[in-house]
């Protein structure tokens, strides 16, 4: 290996791989035959897609009250309708489609249905496939409706895409469009929840202050007749008859006033001898006839004066008449004085007495408006509760019109139903066969290339790739002293020797094993603790470098429990490193060096957990000493449990994986059930004594075959090898 290479000729390479048209030809036709198989294997699939738009559907019209803003208005944003997407994916309307449309006896949703071929059967035993068995038909087409659903966001808007994938075009539009009526249909089932509670809600309110009402105007009416603030037309009665008064004095003064003036105006017309000038004498009809027989008895002396002279007996007697005429007038004017003196008099007294009524009802209504202060208390807290009642009872009309679901706005409407797909979307049969001949095509060139390099250099394909032989092996087959054992991985590629760990502590005993651990603990330079810290490491550059998370840890040859106390330093290491890791006792022992090593008591665990006997919350359990999370094997115990928890581990570490940075599975003492154990990580550490190296060699071989990507043997120091094989010891 160490001889230089004379150059190779690109000229003689390509012609060498124009003459190995063959070779390119037949890679070429296997390219194609694997696009056939593709398209063979996979059933032709019909995609359906339809469309929500999230919007407020609510108009002026349907709010009680039309002055107040509309706070939904604002509310759809980027984060709602993220929201609502979140809610189309949800089971509940999964189930609702499912149930409508009846997808449990659909084949293609219930598998139950057409059985479970072979190569399914292979998957589930391997544990790479659920079994059917396990779940309801109504959990299986759940599953089936999840993982041909895909519900996202339209960028820049408010539109929600849903497509669905079915072997039948006209399933695929069914399902899409019952997911998208299905939302529509429950953002109205919000509204009428929320309406039915605010019914309920008023309901109640409007009992209670329709007593409150009745009582709050039964304490004005009854404290207003206690108090004696009776109402009249427009205010109290006291207010009122005191206004009343007033104007009744005013009245009684005005006419006392008058009567006087018209009683000093006619006595001093009767002195001048003029009554007629007055308007009381005159609207008398007594005076107005008296005045009449003046007129005649002045007529008739002035007649009788023409012919005869004043003693005359006729002048004598005329005179007499007229003076008997005014002495009348004048005694019927004192008469109309004394009725109006007798007026005044009324008028003064009347007054008199209205203005003491007058001041009595003062002296009551300064009392009565104490009485009318509680009194305006009380009113207003029956209007304020009346208020009340009346705005609760539009409510109350207004929620009781909504509560027909069809009615509510809702928060969606779908703008475009899914149609039946013309034509599959997968798989495409131009572009599979085009890709895979493509790829036929170059692998070929390819292998040509190499062939022609490698002829042309004269290099033996068998010399140019030997096969990989472990190093312990080596030592093995060559009969020496194994050396310190390198980490050896069975993947693609051997770690890097910067990563390698050349050995790992050991104990001889049980209880040696827990004096080491809390050592390890106590004092970071011991054996233990060093090599923990070493393994940490290396887990976590495989972890950052290749992706792994998943480890399990077995041991070979070892009688004290290495691999428990080998799991429980790295954790404790990784966990120091701040990891989150997780250490999982997949040994098979209900009670065991697992619990012990981590000083916790024996409890249920992840056999609880596989056999639905307990939720994950309580089987994990917190590291007294660390961060680290640690799930016991459980209350199971034997082959029977052992089995179970093999065949459904897969699906809990893919759940744990997106959890914890690294997972530890403990898996004891190799045996026989070890591979399966360890089928399900991605690297497997091997502590091994030296007399079981080749052991932990074969097993490595085994674990590549399982789909283990890589794999650490470690060679346990401390121990003799009459310790690990006593029976080698005896011979």
């Amino acid at each position: 290996m160490g001889e230089q290479i004379e150059g190779v000729s690109l000229a003689v390479v390509l012609k060498g791989i124009a003459r190995r048209k063959t070779l390119i030809g037949i890679a070429t036709v296997l390219g194609l035959v694997g696009g056939l198989v593709i398209l063979m294997i996979f059933k032709p699939a019909y995609q359906s897609e339809a469309q929500v738009i999230i919007e407020n559907l609510q108009t002026p019209f349907e709010k009680a009250n039309t002055q107040q803003p509309d706070l939904r208005a604002d509310t759809i944003d980027k984060t709602v309708v993220l929201s609502q997407v979140s809610v189309l994916k949800s089971a509940d309307i999964a189930a609702r489609v499912v149930d409508k449309l009846d997808l449990t006896k659909n084949p293609e949703f219930n598998p139950k249905i057409k059985g479970i071929g072979m190569a399914k059967r292979l998957l589930i035993a391997l544990g790479f496939a659920d079994d059917p068995a396990l779940f309801t038909p109504q959990e299986l087409a759940l599953k089936s409706l999840d993982q041909h659903l895909t519900v996202y966001q339209v960028p820049d808007s408010n539109v929600i895409g849903i497509k669905f994938s079915a072997a039948d075009k006209q399933v695929a539009s069914d399902v899409a469009n019952a997911i998208a009526e299905t939302f529509v249909t429950t953002t109205r089932e919000a509204g009428t929840t929320s309406n039915g509670r605010a019914e309920e809600w008023l309901k109640q309110q409007i009992a209670d202050l329709r007593t409150r009402v009745s009582t709050s105007e039964n304490a004005v009416e009854k404290y207003r007749s206690e108090a004696g603030l009776l109402k009249g037309e427009r205010t109290t009665l006291s207010n009122q008859q005191i206004s009343e008064m007033n104007s009744q004095i005013v009245v009684a003064q005005n006419a006392a006033s008058e009567a006087e003036v018209r009683v000093t105006e006619i006595k001093s017309l009767v002195a001048s001898g003029t009554i007629d000038t007055s308007s009381d004498v005159l609207n008398s009809p007594l005076i107005q006839s008296l005045k009449q027989s003046q007129i005649s008895a002045q007529r008739r002396l002035s007649e009788l004066s023409a012919t005869y002279l004043p003693n005359h007996p006729k002048m004598i007697g005329a005179q007499a008449d007229l003076t008997n005429v005014n002495n009348q007038l004048k005694r019927e004017a004192l008469k109309i004085v004394e009725s109006l003196q007798s007026q005044a008099k009324i008028a003064k007294a009347r007054a008199a007495s209205l203005k003491a009524d007058l001041d009595r009802l003062k002296g009551q209504e300064s009392t009565n408006n104490i009485s009318d202060v509680k009194l305006q208390e009380l009113q207003r807290n029956a209007d304020a509760d009346s208020k009340l009642l009346e705005n609760l009872l539009a409510r109350y009309a207004d929620v009781s019109a909504r509560q027909d679901m069809n009615l509510q706005p809702g928060m969606a409407r779908t703008i475009q139903k899914a149609l039946p797909a013309p034509a599959p979307y997968f798989p495409k049969t131009g572009p599979i066969m085009m890709l895979m001949g493509l790829a036929g095509l170059l692998m070929g060139i390819g292998l040509a290339f190499l062939a022609e390099v490698i002829t042309s250099t004269g290099i033996q394909v068998a010399s140019a790739a030997p096969a990989r032989i472990h190093p312990a092996q080596v030592a093995l087959d060559a009969g020496t002293q194994i050396p310190e054992i390198p980490v050896t991985v069975l993947a693609a590629a051997v770690v890097p020797a910067n990563n390698s760990i050349k050995g790992f502590p050991s104990a001889l005993t049980t209880a040696s094993s827990l004096a080491m651990v809390d050592q390890a603990a106590l004092d970071l330079a011991s054996p233990l603790a060093r090599g923990a810290v070493d393994l940490a490491e290396t887990i976590s550059k495989l972890k950052t470098e290749r992706g792994f998370k998943t480890f399990s840890v077995m041991s070979f040859g070892s009688h004290a429990p290495n691999a428990a106390m080998a799991v429980v330093a790295t954790a404790r290491a990784l966990a120091a490193a701040k990891t989150k890791v997780i250490a999982i006792d997949l040994s098979g022992t209900a009670q065991g060096s697992f619990d012990m090593m981590f000083g916790l008591p024996s409890a249920i665990g992840i056999y609880d957990l596989l056999a639905g006997i307990a939720d994950f919350t309580k089987v994990v359990a917190r590291d007294p000493q660390s961060q680290v999370h640690v799930v016991r094997f459980g209350t199971g115990h034997g082959a029977d449990a052992l089995t179970l928890v093999q065949q459904r581990m897969g699906q809990v570490l893919q759940a744990l994986s997106s959890v914890y940075g690294v997972i530890l599975l403990h898996l004891g003492e190799a045996n026989g059930g070890s591979p399966t154990s360890a089928a399900s990580s991605d690297v497997a550490i091997m502590l091994a004594t030296s007399p079981r190296l080749h052991d932990a060699v074969a097993a490595s071989r085994i674990l590549d075959g399982k789909g283990v990507k890589s794999t650490i043997t470690l060679r346990l120091e401390g121990q003799q090898a009459s310790v690990a094989m006593p029976q080698e010891a005896t011979a």
